[in-house]
């Protein structure tokens, strides 16, 4: 929607450097893959339901997957 995209427009930039195997790849901007959430992390720590600004998040570790399961929902300490 239009509205939509005026919002994710506005949304504040949050660059970072993702690191994959030692290789550092700068990144300007980063949002969830829905993008009905865009600039924010949904995370569930202790059975509760959280959104978290990436503007916010320092670092991310993900852990590697272990099942189908991990493929969606990311083990990842922040």
């Amino acid at each position: 929607s239009t509205l939509r995209a005026e919002a994710l427009e506005l949304a504040a930039a949050n660059p970072g450097t993702a690191t994959q195997q030692d290789q550092p790849t700068a990144f300007s901007w980063l949002m969830d893959g829905d993008s009905r959430f865009g600039p924010v992390c949904e995370v569930i720590s202790q059975g509760r339901y959280y959104w978290i600004p990436f503007a916010a998040i320092r670092e991310m570790q993900f852990q590697a997957p272990a099942s189908v399961t991990d493929l969606v929902w990311r083990h990842t300490g922040v």
